[in-house]
């Protein structure tokens, strides 16, 4: 309370869940903890934790059907390999992405057996286990609400999960454990016993000097929250000098605050460099320890309740819409505070502005890392995901005959204004024919050439049976025509054509221009330019395994890295710059994108002179090289390029050969023996040969049988025997 937190965000009359109550203890003092609560509420027959179910999930249950089925072990193991190491990918996408899964189960009955059993068990509990942290506390015996069962330890446990303990009307506590409050408990005391007094942790100076001095200074390795190195960027440009300080740093290192630029604008403002301003005087009071920033959804409940009289229970509501970013109840929200507003004597166009802000402010939790994140999931749970489409998407997100289809408000450069338009006059008079009939219906004053052009490169206007190609070729004449025809209607003006019955008549547009549709690169460049990310594929999609098997990072991970660290990674060549340096000899500064952002890669001249025919855009590479940063960015410094298809003959140390010995005669043998005289190269091969009682010999072949890893010699042996014998063992770095 003394921070501004409003009690109505944890309970108030309007609330209908139960609040979420999470707190942090030592690790070491949990289990003190639990036991205070079970005597202090009653004994264990009030007080229990929750069970959790692990999951039956893909390579789990493949291993469990193949065992109950009676399968070697060896096969069993192959299968489960096969299926991509994709987090709570099913069955389902496995098969589709992996074809020699499907292959194997086409070929061989007691595969296909093993397979629809596993996909029939798939998702089913596998086991119980006590949940790492929750609680549940009753003031009636719990055997009255639910079940009850004893954990591996001889605790009390739930025989509900979570989410049916919170549906049965139950309040649940989470009580985490956290390593740092034990690192402090023991820093304590390394400090008595070496003879000194420790700080005492709950009175410690939320004001002192010299933590800020050292905060200021990103010397923060080991501090909690503050250690990463995207937070220590953040440090050295705030400067933070007080409390209220270090909780709007932690605010603002989130995705969205950090997409928007809203962590600019907070670091321009607090150092002077731009002058903080506020719209109206009631919202310095609010605004004014942010710096006229909207940070905290405690400040948009209080702009509510002081500019437009709401309770703290509306403002609740309000804040949980926001949240939940459903464009109707944004609608009847925005309209209810301009009206209450303007009652309160607010200027109309001041309290537009100001709610603009606050729903600006709800969208800061939209970051493009997450919509990625699930639509990997969707694919994973075999989801479908649809573009935004003019006829077909809504301000948010729908759900159509079981796949997603992204709202219109998902695209870039198109607000909330033109949104609503365009939603009005399909509303009005139905679908969109094309795109000049769109240009023409819309309001060109909400709706101008930019939302046009966004809205055809992310393939919202597919659905007309125009190619996006032709679509851009006539756009400014169709945003011309739009205008002329509306503007000739407010003056009066009709042609011949509009005069005449519609049904023996319509406007005539010009012509499309014959062309070929861009091709899929070009497709995906634009989707993502006009979304943020890609949604019907991803030019690396096809390299994704190989990527996975020889990079040790990816541009994600790559900021958290420390200066000096050696990296392998892969993606496409997006862009580049030639340069001389100093000696007059070219070097090359390249922009790398994989699947998860893009990273800067430098190559000096030494380097470059022997790789520039691989530094085309849209090429695919591996760079090995070392990670090194300054105040505002990370880098890669190059030592090697080679492109993605000779990864596996340049990195794989040897190439295991997996038989079984069943199936293996002198003439099959003389024909395996063709094939790897045909890809002799540098790795050492081995041969595995299964034998009877599942026993397995292992036979190193000569140097002179060394093979040259790669596609073409795993799908020559694989090809030839009909199963995955191939297996790679590769060198990362």
């Amino acid at each position: 309370l003394a921070y501004g937190l409003i009690f109505e965000r944890f309970l108030n009359p309007a609330r209908k869940s139960m609040p979420d109550i999470d707190i942090d203890f030592c690790i070491e003092g949990r289990e003190a903890v639990l036991k205070y609560v079970v005597e202090k509420y009653g004994g264990s027959d009030h007080v229990a934790q929750i069970i959790t179910f692990g999951k039956m999930q893909a390579r789990a249950v493949i291993r469990d059907v193949g065992r109950a089925l009676d399968i070697p072990l060896r096969e069993i193991d192959s299968i489960a390999k096969m299926i991509p190491e994709v987090l709570n990918i099913s069955l389902a996408s496995a098969l589709s992405q992996e074809p020699r899964l499907k292959s194997m189960a086409e070929r061989n009955p007691r595969v296909k057996e093993l397979l629809t059993v596993a996909q029939a068990l798939e998702g089913l509990p596998r086991h119980a286990s006590t949940h790492a942290a929750g609680v549940v506390i009753s003031d009636r015996p719990l055997v009255e609400h639910l079940p009850l069962t004893r954990g591996k330890k001889g605790e009390v446990v739930t025989q509900y999960d979570m989410k049916a303990v919170e549906k049965i009307g139950l309040i649940k506590f989470d009580f985490l454990g956290l390593r740092n409050l034990t690192v402090m408990k023991e820093t304590c005391e390394i400090i008595r016993k070496a003879g000194s007094v420790p700080p005492d942790l709950a009175s410690l100076d939320l004001a002192d000097k010299k933590t800020f001095e050292l905060l200021a200074s990103a010397q923060t390795t080991g501090v909690f929250q503050l250690e990463s190195s995207g937070m220590k960027d953040l440090l050295l440009r705030l400067k933070p000098a007080c409390f209220a300080d270090i909780v709007a740093l932690v605010a603002l290192y989130r995705p969205g605050p950090l997409d928007s630029g809203m962590h600019d604008a907070f670091v321009e403002r607090k150092n002077g460099r731009v002058a903080v301003t506020y719209l109206l005087p009631e919202l310095e009071p609010i605004l004014k320890d942010t710096y006229g920033v909207i940070l905290y959804q405690e400040q948009v409940m209080n702009i509510a309740c002081v500019l437009a009289d709401y309770s703290m229970a509306e403002a609740d509501n309000l804040r949980k819409a926001m949240g939940k970013k459903r464009g109707e109840i944004m609608a009847q929200e925005r309209k209810r505070f301009l009206i209450r507003a303007k009652d309160k004597g607010v200027d109309p166009e001041k309290a537009e502005k100001i709610f603009d802000l606050m729903e600006k402010f709800g969208r800061y939790g939209f970051a493009t890392e997450e919509v990625v994140k699930y639509i990997a999931e969707c694919r994973d749970q075999g989801i479908k995901i649809l573009p935004p489409d003019i006829n077909k998407s809504d301000m948010n997100f729908t759900v159509v005959d079981g796949a997603i289809r992204f709202g219109l408000a998902a695209v870039k450069n198109v607000g909330e204004g033109a949104i609503e338009s365009i939603l009005e006059v399909r509303k009005q008079g139905g679908p969109f024919k094309s795109l000049f009939d769109f240009c023409e219906r819309v309001d060109h004053r909400r709706v101008n050439r930019r939302v046009v052009e966004s809205l055809i490169k992310c393939g919202a206007f597919d659905s007309s049976g125009t190619k996006r190609s032709q679509m851009m070729s006539v756009l400014e004449k169709a945003v011309e025509i739009g205008h002329k025809i509306q503007r000739d209607r407010v003056n009066g003006q009709f042609s011949l054509f509009e005069v005449m019955p519609q049904q023996d008549m319509g406007v005539v547009y010009p012509s499309l221009p014959d062309m070929k549709e861009w091709d899929e690169s070009q497709l995906l460049r634009c989707e993502k330019e006009a979304l943020g990310f890609f949604i019907t594929g991803h030019p690396l999609a096809k390299q994704a395994p190989i990527l996975k098997k020889f990079a040790n990072t990816d541009t994600l991970k790559l900021r958290e890295l420390p200066d000096g660290t050696g990296v392998r990674i892969g993606g496409l060549v997006r862009d580049y710059k030639h340069y001389n340096d100093r000696k007059g000899d070219r070097m090359a500064f390249v922009t790398l994108e994989d699947l998860s952002g893009f990273a800067e890669v430098t190559l000096f001249s030494s380097l470059f002179a022997s790789v520039s025919d691989l530094i085309r855009k849209d090429t695919a590479i591996f760079v090995e090289g070392r990670v090194t940063r300054d105040e505002n960015s990370v880098k890669i410094l190059g030592d090697a390029v080679i492109p993605i298809e000779k990864a596996e003959e340049t990195w794989t140390t040897s190439v295991r050969l997996k038989l079984d010995i069943t199936s293996l005669d002198r003439e099959v043998l003389e024909r395996l023996y063709d094939i790897l005289q045909k890809h002799k190269g540098t790795s050492s091969a081995y041969l595995h040969l299964r034998m009877a009682q599942r026993t397995e010999t292992v036979i190193a072949l000569p140097d002179h049988m060394k093979l040259r890893a790669g596609r073409a010699l795993t799908e020559a042996i694989n090809g030839f025997l009909g199963y995955g014998a191939v297996e790679t063992v590769s060198q990362r770095q």
